[in-house]
């Protein structure tokens, strides 16, 4: 096999992993879901039921307006099902996750919410996202 063969074998191999990868990504979000990266401004928690509602003031995305006409809050439903975790971003592509609950999210923390429904926006995953702090 000469040089060619090689580099092309390299090629395909690295085109089926990154397919399967999509794919395993595919199913793990489910159709009809949507990601929002947003602040919490608002947490109202049923102890009782470990449910509840999270309101977050979304980050807006809309270039040429001004900036607080593209920032908008929504409401998310936290059922028992909803996963939480705590990210701490140290560095572009450092990131470590550990485990997390309801309990654990503050009013004015980052978030990272996968959601489902237009108009109930269920909350499938919540990430509470730290940015670990520099050293000076």
């Amino acid at each position: 096999m000469g040089l060619r063969g090689l580099v092309a074998l390299v090629g395909l191999s690295i085109a089926f992993s990154g397919a399967a990868l999509s794919e395993a990504n595919a199913t793990l979000i489910k159709k009809g879901t949507h990601t929002v990266h947003g602040v919490v401004t608002a947490i109202k928690m049923d102890s009782n039921t470990g449910t509840g509602v999270i309101t977050v003031k979304l980050h807006g995305k809309k270039k040429g307006a001004a900036a607080g006409a593209a920032e908008k809050e929504v409401t998310f439903h936290v059922s028992l099902t909803t996963k939480f975790e705590k990210v701490v971003h140290a560095a572009k592509g450092q990131n470590t996750r550990e485990p997390a609950s309801f309990k654990h999210l503050v009013q004015g923390e980052h978030v990272v919410i996968v959601a489902e429904g237009k108009g109930t926006h269920e909350a499938l995953t919540v990430a509470i996202v730290h940015k670990k702090a520099k050293k000076t």
